[in-house]
């Protein structure tokens, strides 16, 4: 029982937040500053420096003030992009990246893949897609009517 309450009560001694007193001193030749743990002496002068720990904890108020940074910039992002998208036609926003590389490179492999001897339908609308996104354009609206009724024979 002993050896157990020895253990807690040293435990409890050496979790005591260590404390120390620090000292600023000034150079009065220089000025240079210099922080001690020993009072000043000699051509210096200078004074205890309170070094208690900060105990407000403002964590949680600065990610909110960030947050709503983050989300005003946001807005305000999405204002300018919309006025901006506004006042373009559609044709203005794709030219820039109609005469770009991977435009070029994209409009080049579905090219070839839809002239290929072994034609994948799905490969060739994988690249047709992929090219109409690195071109920066819209896929035109596509409307599939597909008739599978059969007509009756008579026999």
């Amino acid at each position: 029982m002993r050896i157990f309450i020895l253990a807690v009560s040293g435990i409890i001694f050496l979790s005591a937040p260590a404390s120390a007193q620090v000292f600023k001193c000034v150079e009065d030749g220089s000025g240079k500053i210099v922080f001690s743990d020993v009072p000043c002496h000699g051509k210096t002068s200078g004074r205890p420096v309170d070094a208690s720990p900060n105990t407000i904890d403002a964590s949680g108020s600065r990610e909110q003030a960030l947050r709503r940074e983050v989300q005003e910039l946001r807005e305000r992002m999405n204002k300018y992009e919309s006025a901006s998208q506004a006042s373009r036609s559609p044709s203005d926003q794709q030219s820039p990246r109609i005469d770009s590389r991977a435009c070029e490179q994209a409009r080049r492999s579905y090219d070839i893949e839809a002239g290929s001897l072994m034609q994948n339908r799905a490969a060739i609308e994988a690249k047709r897609s992929a090219m109409y996104g690195a071109c920066g354009m819209r896929e035109p609206t596509r409307i599939e009517i597909r008739n599978e009724y059969r007509t009756l024979r008579s026999r």
